[in-house]
């Protein structure tokens, strides 16, 4: 869900009614994006929170409100990495099952040989139904390269499904 320029700007300058507004508004794509890096959805909950108290942290540095999700997105992809590499560390909990509430995750959603990117630009555009601006601000990669890798990834899904 995209936030209008003027909660953008209201955010940036503050207003807590507008943080309230940008949590919500970028909650699910934002799991969806962590769910590529975690597994365990407590984790996921986690990485969120931290996400948004370091884009609260840093809001007075960004200038441009129109950059709010792509600052945000950087936030969300580095807090993500962080917890993965300690997860690796950590041992994982026995016996977590997802629950129909949890967010998608990647690999279950797209099981197929498909790098990372492929599995957001495809998520991104059939789950959360993403435009391609939207996709390329989200993972910082021309429009062009988000359509062909989008047109490859298909490429490799129709492959698997005719086997």
């Amino acid at each position: 869900m995209k936030i209008s320029l003027s909660t953008a700007r209201s955010f940036l300058q503050g207003n807590e009614s507008s943080s309230e507004e940008v949590y919500n508004a970028y909650r699910k794509v934002m799991f969806f994006v962590l769910s590529s890096y975690l597994k365990n959805i407590e984790d996921i909950k986690d990485a969120y929170q931290e996400a948004f108290a370091r884009l609260l942290e840093k809001r007075s540095e960004i200038t441009a409100p129109e950059n709010l999700q792509s600052y945000f997105n950087l936030i969300v992809r580095s807090v993500g990495l962080d917890m993965a590499k300690k997860s690796k560390t950590e041992t994982m909990e026995d016996g977590f099952e997802p629950s129909s509430n949890d967010p998608v995750f990647l690999d279950d959603l797209l099981p197929y040989d498909l790098s990372k990117e492929e599995k957001m630009i495809l998520g991104g555009r059939i789950v959360i139904g993403y435009s391609w601006d939207e996709i390329s601000a989200w993972l910082s990669v021309p429009i062009s390269t988000c359509k062909l890798r989008y047109q490859q990834a298909l490429e490799k899904v129709r492959k698997e499904l005719r086997r």
